[in-house]
């Protein structure tokens, strides 16, 4: 993916292979807390995002802005380049959906900022056409995050016995 995205491949090689060794939680809560192997595994995931962006131009175009300029329409590649690859450059939901889809994963994500008259939170569902069950709550792999502005948390469901 990343050669058809145009990166050189001395751009991403040592990348690819710290994070494809980060195979236990042990190992990827010791690399995450290192802030060298931490910046490398984000700049991966960011060039992970962007290639995912640039192959799938054709049905990500629509989403495509310049968040800073009152959302005006910006190419495939200046958006990449400006917005996904540069560290320290909040991800929005075109991104968040170009990480998932590149990584496999699926997702649900608790918006907080938005509430019913119940006071229940809403939940986005990131390319639920693909899903087979709509309503995962993270048993079956899917992984759930709650948005607060400006911030991703991961929720992690965990069992009291």
């Amino acid at each position: 993916m990343f050669k058809a995205a145009g990166f050189a491949e001395f751009i991403y090689a040592d990348l690819l292979e710290l994070v494809a060794g980060l195979a236990t939680s042990d190992r990827l809560w010791g690399d995450f807390t290192d802030e060298h192997k931490s910046a490398s595994i984000v700049m991966y995931m960011r060039l992970l995002t962007s290639a995912h962006i640039r192959a799938n131009c054709e049905s990500l175009a629509g989403f495509i802005h310049d968040p800073e300029s009152s959302g005006s329409e910006l190419t495939v590649g200046q958006f990449c380049e400006m917005y996904v690859e540069p560290m320290g450059k909040e991800a929005d939901n075109v991104q968040i959906y170009a990480l998932v889809r590149a990584l496999g994963v699926d997702i649900r994500i608790a918006d907080i900022t938005e509430h019913n008259t119940k006071g229940e939170v809403p939940f986005i569902d990131p390319g639920q056409e693909e899903r087979s069950s709509p309503e995962a709550d993270g048993d079956d792999g899917t992984l759930v995050l709650l948005f607060r502005p400006g911030h991703y948390d991961i929720i992690q469901k965990t069992l009291f016995e």
